[in-house]
């Protein structure tokens, strides 16, 4: 029996939780030969990641990129995700590319992003980034039981007592 209670006491229960960040500009960024690269980040711990509980299972980010419509050429967007390279994606009229994000959102809870036009033009909208964690809760600490404390309170005037006697 003592050796369940201690099990049942000391194990962590966890629970799945989902982040959601939004990378959203008011007016899409044209990524040109001018404008050849464009860096964000994205940060979950707004969204109430905590660190020191959180673990992230799995992480998909979408970026929005659209094609400029510019006839009989084609665009591509190259992405590197906390400095890992993603390679080249082509950019369609309209677009959502998706990148498995696994591994990379972890203890910190950001994701940068850095895109860079490797052919063509097309302009950036923004992104979102889906994160699947979870959470691992504290032990809970045993509440002692009233007669103990009975106890407890009972030895210490006990010995309040005796002082006195004893000082007389």
């Amino acid at each position: 029996f003592m050796v369940m209670w201690l099990v049942s006491v000391t194990s962590a229960h966890a629970f799945s939780l989902f982040f959601y960040d939004y990378f959203e500009l008011k007016e899409a960024v044209k990524l040109n030969k001018k404008n050849k690269h464009f860096r964000y980040t994205h940060n979950i711990l707004d969204d109430g990641f905590n660190p020191l509980t959180d673990r992230v299972v799995s992480s998909v980010l979408y970026v929005g990129v659209r094609d400029d419509r510019d006839p009989g050429k084609k665009e591509r967007v190259k992405t590197w995700l906390d400095g890992v390279n993603y390679g080249k994606r082509e950019v369609g009229k309209s677009d959502e590319v998706y990148y498995p994000a696994n591994g990379l959102v972890q203890d910190d809870g950001t994701l940068n992003v850095r895109l860079k036009r490797k052919k063509g033009d097309f302009y950036f909208k923004g992104s979102k980034l889906e994160v699947h964690a979870c959470r691992k809760e504290a032990p809970a600490q045993p509440v002692p039981e009233p007669a103990t404390l009975v106890m407890f309170g009972m030895g210490i005037l006990g010995s309040v007592f005796g002082l006195r006697r004893k000082k007389k």
